[in-house]
Order: C-alpha cells, then structure tokens, then sequence
C-alpha cells in the first residue's frame, strides 16, 4: 500500500485479562499467538507499530523476542496500566509521533490484511478520526490523527469515548463488510468460539 501519511499503529497489551484467565496477547490461533499475528499484518501497513505494555510485561518482551518481532515495534511500558485503557493510550502518544494513529487491541487478530489496507487508506485532511461500521454499528480499530492525540493528552478527558464526544472532531465512519470489527475475546467461552 502506498501510504500518503505517516501512520503508526499502537497495540494495547497492558491489561491483566483477568476475564480470561490467561494472557491474551499469547493466546493462539492457528499456531500464532494473537500479538504476533496482529504484528506481522500492521507492519505491511504502519511506519511503526507502538506495543504499549503493562502486566507480565517481560512475558511479552521475551515472546516477541522468541519469535523474531522485538525488532519490528517499539516497547512502550505503562507503569500506570491499572488505570485502564485510556492510559495506556496516552502513554503511547507521548512516546510516538506520526500522521496518523492506528488503535488496536490485542484481541482482534482476525482482520484481514485487506482490511487494513482499505482502512488506512482512508486518512486524509477533511477529518480526524475514522472508524469502521457494519449494519450500522461501530467497532474497532479506529484510525485518528494529531488533532485527536492534543485533545487526548492536553486535556481532563477520562477515556476515548468521552473524548469522541468532542463536536470539533470531524469524524468519517467507513462501512465494512465484515463483522470482525466487533471481534472482543475476553472470556474462555469467547475464545472457544473463535477456535
């Protein structure tokens, strides 16, 4: 893909998964963890790819190094990973600078290499963020640009959704075929299902 802007994607693998039981990012689908999975299709796409860790951080670090990936990302450790999602965010914009910003999570390893492709393919000027829906529902990942990364960190907002809020962000919202924007694994059941 031919890029227009500089984008860099930021993969949130801080949390404890504690529904789970086990550490998501390791879990394995078709012989490959989800992070590695996730990894070798974002760096087809990103300039660079943000691993924001947190819990069992050395666990994750001595994997990616076990399969040939620390070299492809850049470790970001959340010491503050217990205060949520949003933090983790945060502590990825203060370490990352680009055009554009892919948000992920560790559990959407599904999505296809196309996907991406079309999906980042999308940034331009005329909006902020872009996000993708299917049958009129919003999933994930979501696509932001500067504009977004300012608000995130120079202000009191408590999470992503409460920022979106924001009437001076011009967002886009791309349909997509597929269903796997909705992809959430939390719980052992969740995983059964998708293996």
């Amino acid at each position: 893909m031919k890029k227009k802007y500089h984008i860099s994607s930021i993969l949130l693998c801080a949390g404890y998964s504690s529904r789970m039981k086990s550490l998501k990012p390791l879990l394995k689908l078709n012989g490959k963890t989800f992070i590695q999975t996730i990894i070798e299709k974002l760096e087809h796409v990103s300039d660079r790819i943000g691993v924001v860790v947190g819990y069992k951080a050395d666990e994750i670090i001595q994997h990616l190094e076990t399969v040939n990936l620390l070299d492809k990302v850049d470790i970001i450790e959340n010491k503050q990973f217990d205060l949520g999602m949003f933090s983790s965010l945060k502590c990825a914009l203060e370490n990352i600078n680009a055009d554009w910003y892919l948000y992920h999570f560790i559990d959407q390893p599904s999505l296809s290499l196309e996907f991406y492709d079309m999906f980042l393919g999308l940034a331009d000027k005329k909006t902020n963020w872009i996000q993708p829906i299917h049958n009129g529902r919003k999933g994930h990942p979501i696509l932001f640009d500067n504009f977004i990364k300012k608000l995130a960190l120079g202000s009191n907002y408590n999470s992503l959704r409460e920022l979106s809020c924001n009437n001076e962000i011009t967002k886009h919202y791309c349909h997509s075929n597929s269903d796997l924007i909705f992809e959430d694994i939390d719980t052992p059941k969740d995983f059964l299902k998708l293996i």
